[in-house]
């Protein structure tokens, strides 16, 4: 064979064939990217269009925009403003909208609030109940009433309460309160309406009943308050009807509670006419019992203009009575010791003998520095507030109107840390005695009755305690007895304090 033949060609020249790297694909090879044969062909990821996600972002902050202006109006501007691409012809309107709608959505998520939340979405709270209310009244008393006004807030403390004004067409003075418990209840609480009509008509027959026998004039008026939870039970012993209040039986009545008032413009409070406004007070006492009814309180006031002093009718000085036992009264005397004055612009030493006595045995740090424990100090309170009463009475018939008089206990020597007064003789403490005396331009007197008073005082004290002190105030003045006891000359001590 020749060598011709048997010569290899020459591999051919590729002068576009790169100097370094992967040499190329041979003819046979297929591209890196392709599928070699029977290979199952996958899907190859394509990048997303730079468009197509910016269209996607809008959308979403679209949404989420009109989603924040209707559920929160002021996230929804601030991510309108600063995440959207909206025109600013769109946007300042928007932002106008919302800004109105801002007050309306804070009312209607209180609502929804306090409907869901606090009325744990009891429905009756949304229903009509006025018509409910009348419905009720005209079907229990069979005749047509009118709906007032509310009673304050529909939800007071932790229940929600319906609670109105009402009154029967036919005679609107016959005002009564219509109540119904909605929502959040107690067990006390009803659920279901509860009036209180039979006591507006018992009122008013027992008022009328008392500004007859009284013989009251112009400017003179009483009103008698009956009160009962017995009420609906009273009324099913009479078919559901309102009966008389008079013609209730002895036990009927003993359930009703009265309280009774009585005011007097341009009236007078005097040595002359103080017995006539007591023997008065002793009647509304009389009419009390012959009603058989649980008597509660009786409010006594006469408005009188002190002819020195020029004030309106609405600042007259008020001589005021009150007591929440009065069926144990018998005689003017029970009566003038509990007469107090309030006076105006004419600057009254003290409102009330009793809240100041209270505020003392609990503004003296008793508590604090341990002398006293609670339960002794309201024991040893009692005890004395029973003294000042007893001593304001003793006094009583030397004033026009008594002076509040205020009693402190303190423990003698070894007995100081005593925990209780009433365990302790009376010789281990010491009774000091305050009192406060009207102003003389309210209750005039002079130096030589308030030194008489002094004397009084003293020797009262000496008769009763131990150990004692006085403080006399007057406007002018106070005078002290520092030490009172069985050696103590009581004149000599007036004309010594009063001297100083």
């Amino acid at each position: 064979m020749n060598d011709e033949n048997n010569t290899v060609p020459a591999r051919p020249e590729y002068s576009n064939v790169p100097q370094s790297g992967p040499l190329p694909l041979s003819p046979d090879s297929p591209p890196k990217d392709m599928p070699r044969m029977n290979e199952p062909v996958s899907a190859v990821a394509t990048p997303p269009s730079p468009t197509v996600t910016a269209r996607g972002e809008t959308r979403k902050s679209t949404i989420l925009t009109i989603l924040g202006l209707i559920l929160l109006p002021l996230v929804g501007i601030i991510a309108m403003w600063h995440a959207t691409k909206w025109k600013l012809f769109v946007k300042i309107p928007v932002t106008v909208i919302a800004a109105i709608y801002m007050p309306v959505h804070a009312l209607l998520t209180l609502y929804f609030g306090f409907f869901f939340l606090y009325a744990g979405g009891n429905i009756q709270v949304l229903l009509p109940q006025d018509q409910f209310a009348k419905t009720y009244l005209e079907d229990r008393y069979h005749e047509e009433f009118v709906i007032g006004q509310s009673l304050g807030s529909d939800a007071l403390g932790d229940s929600i309460t319906y609670s109105k004004r009402v009154h029967p067409k036919r005679d609107p003075s016959l005002e009564f309160t219509l109540s119904k418990c909605l929502a959040r209840c107690d067990l006390h609480e009803s659920t279901d309406f509860h009036d209180t009509y039979a006591h507006a008509v018992w009122s008013k027959q027992l008022t009328d009943h008392f500004t007859r026998d009284l013989g009251l004039h112009t400017g003179q008026s009483v009103s008698v308050h009956t009160d009962s939870n017995k009420d609906t039970e009273i009324l099913a012993k009479h078919n559901g009807k309102i009966p008389d209040f008079y013609t209730l039986t002895t036990t009927e009545r003993n359930l009703v509670g009265a309280s009774v008032s009585y005011d007097e413009t341009d009236g007078s409070y005097t040595a002359i006419t103080r017995e006539q406004h007591a023997l008065r007070i002793l009647k509304i006492v009389a009419l009390l019992k012959t009603a058989s009814v649980k008597a509660s309180s009786v409010t006594y006031d006469i408005r009188a203009l002190t002819p020195s002093v020029a004030v309106s009718k609405s600042t007259r000085d008020q001589y005021h009575f009150t007591t929440d036992h009065p069926l144990g009264l018998t005689r003017p005397s029970d009566i003038y010791s509990r007469f107090v004055i309030f006076t105006y612009g004419r600057g009254v030493i003290r409102d009330g003998y009793e809240a100041q006595q209270k505020q003392l045995n609990t503004s003296r740090a008793r508590y604090a520095t341990e002398e006293l424990s609670p339960t002794a100090a309201i024991s040893t309170a009692k005890q004395e507030l029973a003294l000042a009463a007893d001593i304001r009475q003793q006094v009583a018939s030397n004033y026009l109107v008594a002076p509040y008089v205020v009693v402190v206990l303190r423990a003698n020597g070894s007995a100081a840390s005593a925990p209780d007064f009433s365990t302790l003789s009376a010789t281990d403490y010491t009774v000091e005695v305050t009192v406060y005396n009207y102003p003389d331009t309210t209750i005039p007197m002079t130096a030589e009755e308030h030194r008489s008073n002094v004397v009084l005082l003293t020797q009262l004290l000496q008769q009763k305690f131990p150990f004692s002190k006085l403080s006399y105030k007057t406007d002018a003045s106070t005078c002290n007895v520092e030490s009172i006891n069985a050696s103590t000359v009581s004149k000599n001590a007036a004309t010594e304090c009063f001297k100083s």
